[in-house]
This record gives structure tokens, sequence and C-alpha cells, in this order.
């Protein structure tokens, strides 16, 4: 998806990406360490590593209000952009709207991690996989998960909480989130608030 987006600003620049073998001629995955009952979910994981650039700061480090409502109007922008592209980001969340610092003019938002990002369907279903950060899920989300959740006579309360991967919650009963632009731009909302109800002083305190 970052082929899609790469131009944007406001949106990391790869330059080179390269998989982590476990031995040699052989990739390491997600696969190599899950248990026997969870094999046969759907979306194993290669571990890759990306040189990107440019180096930037969390949102949690900003230097004024003024900043911190600068960039989050950034990253609105760039999700904004993404959707032009048919792309759906799907993970706004804290730690990936960053403060990127620029020479020749004020600090703009930046948006990490793509790796869920989807291309945008007619029908605008997706895999639960890679949907959000739960803290900052939109209302829409958080109502069709809790639906598939009385749906599966699988998923527990207790289940939900030894794991934090919707995909593991519902690896017996794989289902689909219907996900919008509108629940980024949600999520991203939710973010601000966020930061403004642990902001404590100059600086956004870390310790939360």
């Amino acid at each position: 998806m970052m082929e899609y987006v790469k131009d944007i600003d406001g949106v990391p620049k790869l330059h080179g990406a390269w998989v982590v073998e476990a031995e040699e001629g052989v990739p390491d995955s997600t696969s190599r360490y899950r248990e026997e009952k969870y094999q046969k979910m759907q979306s194993p994981r290669t571990h890759v590593r990306l040189a990107m650039t440019p180096c930037a700061r969390p949102l949690t480090m900003f230097k004024s209000k003024k900043e911190l409502i600068i960039c989050i109007r950034g990253v609105l922008g760039i999700i904004q952009q993404a959707l032009e592209r048919g792309v759906l980001h799907r993970d706004c969340s804290l730690f990936n709207t960053m403060i990127e610092d620029l020479p020749d003019r004020a600090s703009c938002g930046f948006l990490l991690d793509w790796e869920f990002a989807v291309e945008i369907t007619k029908r605008g279903e997706y895999s639960v996989g890679g949907t959000g950060t739960l803290p900052f899920m939109s209302v829409n989300i958080l109502h069709q998960l809790e639906s598939a959740f009385v749906k599966s006579a699988v998923v527990t309360a207790q289940t939900i909480r030894k794991t934090a991967s919707l995909t593991r919650v519902f690896i017996n009963r794989p289902i689909s989130i219907r996900h919008m632009y509108a629940d980024d731009v949600e999520s991203l909302l939710y973010v601000l608030i966020w930061v403004i109800v642990m902001y404590d002083g100059q600086f956004y305190l870390l310790n939360c």
C-alpha cells in the first residue's frame, strides 16, 4: 500500500527492506512460534526490517498546543489524500501519529505504520486483522466487534483478556469489519482527546 501513498507528504519514505532469516535460507515468521492450534490463522507474518526516513518524534512530545493542532490537522490531510488514492490506513492511533521537524517551515503531522492499510473496495469490508488499536477505534467498529462477540460462542471475556489480537480471538470464526474513511477520522479525534486528557504542563506526560 505504501506504493500508492509514497509521494504524500507526511508518509514514510521506504529506502530498503530485507527479510530476517531464522537460519540460512529460512525466513523468520510467526508460524515458527505459534502453537499448533493457531497455525491455521490466515495472517502469518514474516519478519521484515525496513529502512525509512525521516526521523520523527512522537505526537506526545509536542512543543506547544499550536504545534499539536497543526500536526493533528496534517495527519487528517494525509488520511484524506490517501482516500483520494483509494487507500484506508485503518490504524490511526496515538503512537502511529508523529511530528516531523522541517528545516524550512513549521513542523507537520506524520502518519506511520501502513502495514494494515487496504485498497478500498466497493463493499468496504476487510479482515478483522489490523482493524485498529482498541482505545482509538470508532464507535461503529466497536459495535461490529460487539455483535461478532455475541454471535461467536467461542469468544469469552477471558479469551479477549488473554490476547490483544483480534485475529486470534476469531480464529475459529473469521469475520470481516466494515471500515470507512469516517472511522479513521473518528480514531484521530480520539487521539486528540487522549492527549488533551493526559496533558499536564508544557509537555505531555509519557507515564500514562
